[in-house]
């Protein structure tokens, strides 16, 4: 009979089972079919998870054989789960996986003892050592023999191995498999040869082959050889930016210290002003520019030469270096004045304002008075003078004039606008450039080039000023926007009379048909010049219509996440009154026709099902997008607008949606080039409901397919298509994903 220890009968059993190693399986999984197919990525989780799953379900099976003394039946399943190792299908199954082979041959090592055989145990006992060094028998379950022939094996195939390098904190590998870092003391290895290197940033890597026997520890101490070197600056001022090279290794900080002052002062320097040495490591050996930089300081440029120091390995040290401050002052004056003036986003004051220090060098400058307008530009300062600067706020306006083409293709300056220049100046939302001798040059130059039969027949055409001509007169006169008014007279004494408006931003105009002798026509045309479009507008989050089926109009649809919805609106809820004023219509709850305002607080009496309750909601607002295509709109006016409100609005969020809009304005005018670059591939709008970053993308879509960009419209589309919440126009506009799938197929 062979020889049994009851401690051996009962192991204690792992608490992970079959369902928790299919999830250590999928785990592995992720890293491990990065760049496969996914027919391969199936059959290789497949094969995981099958090895997985019958190495634990045959260890499982063995521990019970183990425990109930039937050591045949037990080596027979822990023989299924070492052939899953040797197979190779565990390589990526992590340490869990290993763990449990190690534990079978733990079992099976003590099975082969338990029945008389030494030589296989001992066997077991090696092979499990190779799975893993530092497996620990559970000595308070396990005989003392089976635990000393456990360790005459170990001590038969494991040595030690200790490394020390100089300096320490080396990545110790064996076989191209990380270890630890130095120093490592007495770490156990099993005998044989292994290829041992040595990585440290800054050194050469260390490499050599080590034959390692059993019983015995290997020592090696590895002075390691330096491939870069440390490098020390200082410098007056402190928080200096040193560039090597182009990029940033580290700022100046602090002040410096005593053993340093006389070192600093014999270069010339003020130790009180120097900064605490900076160390930058790990700079390789050769020429390097080195650029030194601080705000309103002049740049210090270098060259520098780094050796090694293959001895020492000691820090370089360079003669320290004084930045010379750079600062300038700004006078600024303003059209209107008041306007607050910002400096790299920090305000100034605001105009006339007649003296600012601010740093040399390119600045950022804005200039801002709410319901005026803005002005925006990057200004050189110059050092050690006043800097002057007059801004006109709002789009500047040049209107050359109406000229008539009578029927003989004769062209001259007409006075038939007087109407028109009356009313201009009542303009708020532009400059006009003044009448002047220039002006009158422009007229004339004018009248010369188009009454020449080319021209002349494409005016009676209906064309407009050529091109080049616009783009010269706004850059003479330093315009965002030209108008021009060209009468036709035809035989029979019909005729039709135009305004062309023309912006900087593209060069097709925007044509206005109308009588300038009709002063609610002319007036109608002003007005919507005039206008500044709106970015938001006050929204409810609801929509409403009449019926036929009780007192006032019915819900049909509630924006989620909106006002309305977040107060309890339903669809079918009927709309009695609101604020107590009986409600018989549906216009009367639009917003502009109710003149409700934005935080207004509204009570809605509304009948659900038989019963009337009150809903208080209060008033928010929605971001309005301008149409492609509306006749009434003036859409290079609009361009302006939008361009301006995109430089200087105080929010972001409406930067973001005059951007938007400027970016419908061009695809208005077919210029999707303008559309993509300067607008839509630029706007940082969130994801969500409403206007958002699904809106941004839709448009996208359709610019790149104008473009005929095929695979980049299909992109975008596919990014509004999963945007379900996201709309068109404003918030409770049409989605946006609806509209994309349409495009997709």
């Amino acid at each position: 009979m062979p020889f049994s220890d009851s401690a051996e009968l009962h192991p204690t059993l792992p608490a992970w089972g079959i369902l928790g190693c299919v999830a250590l399986a999928l785990a592995v999984l992720l890293a491990w079919t990065a760049g496969s197919t996914l027919a391969q990525d199936q059959t290789e989780e497949e094969d995981l998870t099958v090895g997985l799953a019958s190495l634990e379900s045959h260890l499982k099976r063995g521990k019970e054989f183990f425990a109930d003394l039937k050591f045949p039946e037990a080596i027979a399943e822990f023989d299924q789960v070492v052939q899953v190792y040797d197979a190779g299908k565990l390589q990526d199954g992590g340490e869990s996986a290993l763990h449990s082979v190690a534990e079978a041959l733990d079992l099976r090592a003590r099975a082969y003892f338990n029945q008389g055989d030494r030589t296989r145990a001992a066997a077991d006992f090696a092979k499990l050592l190779r799975v893993d060094i530092d497996y620990q028998i559970d000595r308070r379950v396990v005989s003392p023999k089976v635990i000393e022939l456990y360790e005459q094996v170990k001590k038969e195939n494991v040595g030690t191995l200790s490394v020390t390098t100089d300096p320490p904190g080396a990545v110790v590998y064996l076989n191209d498999e990380e270890i630890s870092r130095t120093p490592v003391s007495g770490r156990a290895v099993m005998g044989g040869t292994y290829k041992l290197k040595l990585a440290l940033k800054g050194f050469q890597d260390h490499q050599e082959d080590l034959i390692l026997n059993p019983r015995t520890e290997l020592k090696r101490n590895i002075k390691l050889t330096p491939n870069r070197r440390t490098l020390q600056f200082i410098t007056e001022p402190s928080g200096v930016n040193v560039l090597i090279d182009g990029a940033v290794a580290g700022t100046t900080f602090g002040s410096l210290p005593p053993e340093l002052q006389s070192q600093v002062k014999d270069a010339g320097l003020d130790p009180a002003r120097a900064s605490a040495p900076l160390v930058i490591p790990n700079v390789e050996p050769g020429e390097h520019q080195v650029r030194f930089e601080k705000e309103c300081f002049e740049p210090q440029p270098r060259t520098i030469q780094v050796s090694l120091d293959l001895e020492k390995n000691s820090i370089q040290y360079f003669q320290p270096v004084a930045l010379k401050q750079e600062i300038g002052t700004l006078k600024v004056t303003s059209h209107p004045s008041g306007a607050e003036v910002f400096v790299d986003g920090k305000s100034q004051g605001t105009t006339p304002l007649h003296q600012a220090v601010v740093c040399a060098g390119d600045r950022d400058i804005r200039l801002a008075k709410r319901g005026e307008g803005v002005w925006f530009d990057r200004v050189r300062i110059k050092a050690d003078v006043t800097n002057l600067l007059d801004a006109t706020l709002r789009p500047t306006l040049l209107y050359v004039g109406t000229f008539r083409l009578d029927e003989w293709g004769r062209l001259s300056w007409s006075d038939e606008d007087k109407l028109l220049l009356e009313q201009m100046k009542s303009l708020r939302s532009v400059n006009q450039v003044r009448s002047d001798d220039n002006l009158k040059s422009l007229r004339e130059s004018l009248v010369a080039e188009l009454q020449q039969p080319t021209q002349a027949e494409k005016l009676r055409k209906g064309a407009g000023l050529p091109a080049a001509r616009v783009l010269d007169s706004l850059g003479r006169f330093q315009a965002d926007l030209l108008l021009v008014g060209i009468s036709i007279s035809e035989q029979g004494g019909k005729g039709k009379e135009s305004l062309f408006l023309y912006s900087s931003e593209q060069p097709e105009p925007d044509i206005v048909q109308f009588d300038l002798a009709k002063p609610a026509e002319v007036q109608d045309f002003l007005i919507r010049f005039d206008r500044i479009p709106e970015l938001t507008r006050p929204w409810v989050g609801a929509a409403f219509t009449d019926t036929l089926l009780g007192e006032g109009p019915v819900v049909v649809r509630v924006v989620k996440s909106g006002p309305g919805d977040r107060a309890g609106l339903l669809a079918a809820d009927q709309v009695i009154s609101v604020n107590g004023k009986k409600v018989s219509e549906a216009k009367a709850l639009l917003v502009g026709t109710a003149g409700w305002k934005e935080k207004e607080r509204l009570s809605f009496a509304v009948r659900r099902e038989g019963t009337t309750q009150s809903i208080g909601l209060t008033v928010e607002s929605t971001p309005v997008l301008i149409p492609l295509y509306s006749p009434g709109r003036l859409y290079n006016k609009a361009l302006c607008d939008y361009r301006q409100l995109a430089r200087g609005a105080d929010d972001p969020f409406q930067r973001a949606l005059a951007q938007v809009n400027l970016g419908l304005a061009f695809m208005h005018f077919h210029a999707y080039d303008k559309a993509l670059s300067e607008s839509f591939n630029a706007v940082n709008l969130p994801a969500g409901g409403g206007i958002s970053r699904g809106t941004v993308r839709y448009y996208q879509g359709l610019c790149y397919l104008k473009k005929d960009l095929v695979p980049e419209a299909h992109t975008a589309f596919q990014e509004a298509a999963a945007s379900p919440e996201a709309t068109l126009e404003t918030n409770d506009g049409p989605p946006v994903a609806a509209r994309a799938r349409n495009l997709l197929q």
